[in-house]
């Protein structure tokens, strides 16, 4: 919730209308500021790459100036342009699960282990072979296992 605290500026207060002092201390903005802000970026529903590439490069230019070093009217549509970006990007680019297989191979890759760094826990070579080409899938147990090896969810592997 929003309430003015003053001349050109904005506060943020709490649920039961009292200003919560570490929150409005950090987010009072000066609104001639954050609308001038607003005019240059025209922050708005991203329906196209150009769009979302021009909003990416103001997210960039934030982003370099550092966290520390951004007005609370930059962080404002900072967080604003971030949101409307990966609005877009989750309509446009659905992510889908990694088979269980893939996910595999890329923890093996990533933590520089062999194939046979998994024998203690599928006991034949030709088991991992089958697992890590897709052609077998991973049982509830042997994910629980391999979930715990890795410290990871087991249900990357289902």
């Amino acid at each position: 919730m929003t309430k003015k605290a003053g001349k050109g500026t904005i506060a943020i207060v709490g649920n039961n209308n009292r200003p919560c002092l570490s929150s409005t201390m950090r987010n009072t903005i000066n609104l001639q500021k954050y609308a001038n802000l607003l005019v240059e970026t025209l922050p708005a529903a991203i329906e196209n790459e150009k769009e979302r590439q021009k909003f990416s490069a103001v997210i960039n230019r934030l982003m370099k100036k550092g966290e520390a070093n951004l007005s609370p009217e930059e962080t404002k549509i900072l967080k604003l342009l971030t949101v409307l970006t990966a609005d877009y990007e989750k309509r446009t680019f659905p992510t889908r699960p990694l088979e269980p297989h893939l996910v595999l191979q890329s923890l093996l890759e990533d933590n520089g282990l062999r194939q046979k760094d998994l024998l203690p826990i599928f006991k034949t070579e030709a088991a991992i072979s089958e697992i890590l080409n897709g052609k077998r899938p991973v049982s509830k147990n042997k994910a629980e296992e391999l979930g715990e090896f890795f410290h990871v969810s087991d249900k990357l592997f289902f």
